[in-house]
Parts: structure tokens; C-alpha cells; sequence
């Protein structure tokens, strides 16, 4: 459910002075050249996560709703890299160091052939892996730059974080139901159920103690304080939509389970207890709007070949 600054492997890019082989080239983004492979990468991922959780809007072109996160993905990923070159951003040797030991430990005791079909089974190959494992350093790096004080990138001083507080964090509580892929529709009634007994008056509270799966501090009466960019889209998207004291009226699907929703007012003391917390939290959140506003100004020029990659590709 809540994101962590770690790029995700479906972040991916192939710089040309880095990554020679890229055969052919399926588009430019901001300047460089997104390879055939990583390309497909990003696409066949895109579209499989897609079919597991049958995301596709109804009604939609599937071909198109694929493109477009598949591209969201692609200027996300040279957001970081572009960020990077602007603030002079780079992996230490150390990093360099680090990722050749992932590699060794993700290899383990496999063949090369054994290793290559393994990446295969994710749709990739051991140069995007190893850009993968880049990207996610290099955005850790990037991300520890921005939000430093004493670089001047992210301000986040009091004023800051109290104007904040008001417009950009919530407080929210919820009923979790964890599932899997042979109980989801079992689940899905469950929930049903907890807002049939919603509607007829039982407290949300004793529903919550009842049913919850989330066990942790946050998970119970305290609820979790975040803001923007923190948390997945659906749950995110929820919460902010709440008035406070409002209960969600459906369920809201993650990767973490099925949420049943309620916004509570922030509270004073807990705020002024996390006030530090709650900093980082406002910087990350800033991190994460720079990012966004850095890859939607990138230009995209599309290649011929991208017009191979529809819903029913099978390369």
C-alpha cells in the first residue's frame, strides 16, 4: 500500500553511452533513446499486472489504456535521470559496488542459462536488470539530494509544513481484508458484508477490531497520517476525497488488500509528537511533485516500431 523511494523495476531506461547493445530504438524521451527492450520490458509488464488485477476501464481501448501507463512509466523513469544530470546527481562506487553483489545475489548458484531464462519469466534480460539496480540507486541518491536543507531544493522549514498540514495531509482509519488470488471475490463479498453492517449502524470501530488484518499502530483507532504520494493511487485518491468523519461507500482495491475507508480530523498532539516524521513526509511529497512535473515536460518522440506493441503482442 504505501510507496517507498526505491525505483521500481518497471522504472527502467537505456541510455545510449550506457546500455551499446539496444538494437533499435522504440521512441526518444526528453532526448534519449528508449530501446526495443526495455520498451517491451515496461509494456508486456505493464500489461500483465493489468490483467491480474483487471484494471482496464470499462469501455476502454486496452491497446491505449496500455500505452499510456506504459509511457507514464518510461517519463518517470527519465524524470530521475534527467533530475539527476541537473543537479549532479551520481552513482559512488560504492553503489556500483552494491549492484554488481545484487546481481551475484540474485544469480545465486543458477547457470547463465538458468539466470537468463529466470529474467525471461519478467520479461527481461541481465543488461535491463542491471539498469534496473542502477535507476533504483540513482534515485536514491537523487532523492537524499533534494530534500537535504542544505542544498536549497526542497524547502521544508515550519512555515512550509504547517501551510501544508492543512490542504495536504489526511488522517485515515480502515477495515483491511487481505487476499490472494484464489479468495479475492470471497473478499470482495466479505467486505459487502461490513458495509451492509455499516449502513444498519454498527460502529466502525468494533467492525475494524473484528474484521481488520492490519495489525499494526496505525492500523488501529490512531489511523495513518500521510500525504500526497505516499500511498497508491486508489487509496490515496479515497482518502482525499473523504470529508472528514466520512466513511468510504465502496471498497478500494491495492496491492496491500481491499480497504473499507474512514477519514478522521487530524489531531494536534499527534502532529506536534511526528512533527519531524511529518517533515520528511511533506519533502518526499514534494519529491515526488518535482518528479511528476519533470516527466510530464518531457518530450516524446514515437519510432515506427512502436506501433508493434498492442494489447495482443506476442513478441
Amino acid at each position: 500500500m504505501k510507496k517507498i523511494i526505491a525505483f521500481s523495476v518497471l522504472l527502467l531506461l537505456c541510455v545510449p553511452l550506457l546500455l551499446s547493445s539496444c538494437s533499435k530504438n522504440v521512441m526518444k524521451v526528453g532526448g534519449f533513446n528508449v530501446s526495443y527492450d526495455f520498451y517491451r520490458y515496461i509494456f508486456l509488464n505493464t500489461r500483465a499486472t493489468a490483467e491480474e488485477y483487471g484494471s482496464y476501464p470499462e469501455g476502454a481501448d486496452k491497446t491505449e489504456y496500455l500505452r499510456s501507463l506504459a509511457l507514464e512509466s518510461i517519463r518517470s523513469a527519465y524524470a530521475v535521470e534527467s533530475l539527476a544530470e541537473k543537479y549532479e546527481v551520481t552513482l559512488t562506487k560504492e553503489d556500483e559496488a552494491n549492484i554488481e553483489a545484487d546481481i551475484l545475489d540474485a544469480r545465486g548458484k543458477l547457470t547463465d542459462e538458468e539466470f537468463k531464462t529466470e529474467l525471461a519469466g519478467s520479461y527481461m534480460n541481465e543488461e535491463v536488470y542491471r539498469y534496473a539496480l542502477r535507476l533504483q540507486y540513482l534515485e536514491n541518491r537523487l532523492y537524499a539530494y533534494m530534500i537535504s536543507e542544505e542544498n536549497g531544493v526542497i524547502i521544508s522549514d515550519d512555515a512550509s509544513l504547517e501551510k501544508s498540514l492543512a490542504t495536504d495531509f489526511v488522517r485515515v482509519e480502515h477495515i483491511l481484508l487481505r487476499y490472494d488470488e484464489n479468495n479475492y471475490s470471497e473478499k470482495l463479498a466479505l467486505a459487502d458484508e461490513i458495509f451492509a453492517k455499516l449502513k444498519s449502524g454498527t460502529d466502525f470501530e468494533a467492525l475494524r477490531k473484528e474484521y481488520s488484518d492490519d495489525t499494526s499502530e496505525s492500523g488501529g483507532a490512531t489511523g495513518y497520517y500521510f500525504t500526497r504520494g505516499e500511498f497508491e493511487t486508489p487509496f490515496e485518491r479515497e482518502a482525499f476525497a473523504l470529508a472528514e468523519g466520512e466513511t468510504s461507500d465502496r471498497a478500494v482495491t491495492t496491492t496491500s488488500g481491499i480497504h473499507i475507508m474512514r477519514r478522521l480530523p487530524l489531531d494536534r498532539n499527534y502532529i506536534d509528537a511526528h512533527y519531524e516524521e511529518l517533515r520528511r513526509e511533506y519533502a518526499t511529497m514534494r519529491y515526488y511533485e518535482i518528479k511528476a512535473e519533470t516527466a510530464e515536460s518531457l518530450e516524446t518522440d514515437l519510432n515506427s516500431s512502436y506501433d508493434e506493441f498492442t494489447y495482443d503482442y506476442a513478441g
